[in-house]
Formats: structure tokens, sequence, C-alpha cells
């Protein structure tokens, strides 16, 4: 079974060719964040089923609404489909947004007899990390333990001292966190709730080596490959792919 995450990028100016990309790989289960919301057919029309979720934030000047869309499109029947606010209420003010709100999703499908959770998620980058870590719980408690588990998206997680004197005055850190380790921190929780980063260590972000961008599974699923494409089709993010089987099928 083949599984792709990728965020295609709000700003994409060739999303034609991105959508293209994502038809070629051909995979079971396709993980997309920030897809422009005038442009979503452009992907859920290669695929049967299809659940979306939304995020939104407000230009500071104009008052206008960006809408952007995280996408879990599938082979396979997608059922008990789940949307939930991950905002935890919070607004965090930039130079040029003033309100954000996101929400993840997740929804249930069978592959070769084996029931599996696919989840979607696209975490809070204008934010310090401890925003992050309280989502990824309120995420995680969503979890049917009843179901193999794969969780995809962009995690966000670039926290890291030399980092953090750049950004913490404009993303809020207290002074405690910048000296936070944004990575160290989410694979102690991975650990801790048996799932396993098959890209650990991948550079997914264009523009700097850290690894942003996630397919995370159960531990007792094989993962026979994992690669990232490094063509980017207009996005600033690589494609993540995981081919995976149960080791008991």
């Amino acid at each position: 079974m083949k599984i792709v995450t990728w965020n295609v990028y709000k700003d994409n100016k060739t999303l034609e060719l991105a959508a293209q990309k994502v038809k070629d790989v051909d995979a079971d289960i396709v993980c997309l964040q920030e897809v422009p919301e005038d442009q979503v057919d452009l992907f859920t029309q290669h695929y049967p089923y299809y659940a979306s979720a939304l995020e939104a934030w407000t230009e500071r000047k104009s008052g206008d609404e960006t809408r952007i869309f995280n996408l879990i499109l599938s082979k396979h029947e997608l059922t008990n489909i789940i949307v939930e606010d991950i905002s935890l209420g919070t607004i965090y003010s930039t130079t040029k947004y003033t309100m954000f709100s996101s929400e993840f999703i997740s929804a249930l499908f069978t592959h070769e007899g084996v029931d599996y959770q696919i989840c979607n998620a696209h975490l809070r980058c204008v934010a310090p990390p401890s925003i992050r870590i309280k989502q990824l719980d309120q995420i995680i408690k969503l979890l049917d333990d009843s179901r193999e588990q794969i969780i995809c998206g962009d995690l966000n997680t670039f926290s890291w001292p030399l980092i953090n004197l750049l950004v913490w005055k404009r993303y809020k850190y207290t002074f405690r966190e910048l000296m936070t380790n944004g990575r160290k921190l989410f694979a102690e929780i991975f650990s801790h709730h048996d799932l396993q980063n098959p890209h650990i260590g991948a550079w997914t972000w264009k523009y700097f080596p850290v690894q942003y961008d996630y397919i995370l599974v159960d531990r007792d699923v094989t993962v026979t490959g994992a690669y990232k494409d490094r063509k980017l089709a207009g996005s600033d993010h690589f494609m993540l792919i995981a081919d995976l089987h149960m080791k008991n099928s």
C-alpha cells in the first residue's frame, strides 16, 4: 500500500503540474495540505473518495480571509470521517495576519482485510512549539486504538535553539522555549505512542534542512520503502512517499 503526504503550498503557481504529479504517483492514500479553496477539484477528480478540512486566516490590512484545505484522497472507501477544530481558541498576530483557525481530519478505511485510521494534520507555524504539542495531543486523543494508525501531515517541527533566536519574538515564544528542540520533543511523543517515523532525518522543506513533514505509522506495520520526491512542482515542500504492509499479511 502506497501512502503520500505533501504540502502543495498555497501560493503554488503551477498547481496543475502538482495535481498531475499526484495523479502520476498513483498512491492508495494521499494527504495534502494547503490546497487553495478554488483548486480543490484539481486534486479530488482523480480519486473516487476524499475528505477535506479547512484552514483559514484573516489578513490584517484588508480583512480578507484566506481559505485552504487539507485533503485525504483515497482509492478505498472512507468511513467515519472526523473533522476536528485544533485551533485551541488561540490568536497569534503577525505583521500580515490576525486570526488563524485550523482543522484536523481523520477517516477509516480497509485495505486487504486490515482496518486503518488515516489522519491528516497541518500544525501551526506562526506559534510557539507548546501550541503544536498541544495540537498533537488533541489529535492523539482522537485516535482509534482498534485500528492501525497512519498519521500524515506538515507538523512544522522546526524548533531548534538557533532558529528559535530568529523567530521567538514574532512567534511569541516564552523565554523557556528558546532552548526547545521541537523535533526531539515530537520524537519522544511518537515513541510513547508506538509510532514510527520512516523518514526520520529527511530534509522536507525547500529552504532549510529540517523535517517538517511526516508519515507516521504503527510499529506493527512494516515499511518496505520510505523516500521523497525531489521535484517540487511549485511547492516549497518535498513530497514524502511510504510503502506499507502488515507484518502478518
